[in-house]
């Protein structure tokens, strides 16, 4: 049913239905399990992919962070040198 417009491996798997039918599990339920398969292997990578995503979002912001307070340190350190040095 599904060997025209569908995946190359579905295509195969039906043309070799009769000589591998103990692999197929059937021919009901096994071109629907199969694409159950792909639909769960998908969104599985999809959800992989945005934690991947988020967690290096995260390490940039974090790293911004830093180097922010970084540089608000070194900016106070150096108005208090002045402001020390000026007054003295």
């Amino acid at each position: 049913m599904i060997t025209r417009g569908g995946w190359f491996v579905f295509d195969r798997f039906s043309g070799s239905r009769s000589s591998s039918s103990n692999t197929n599990g059937g021919s009901g339920g096994s071109g629907s399990g199969r694409v159950a398969v792909v639909v769960v292997v998908v969104v599985v990578v999809v959800v992989v992919v945005v934690v991947v995503v988020v967690a290096v979002v995260v390490a940039i912001l974090v790293v911004v962070v830093v180097v922010v307070v970084i540089v608000v340190i070194v900016v106070v350190e150096v108005v208090v040198v002045v402001v020390v040095v000026v007054v003295v």
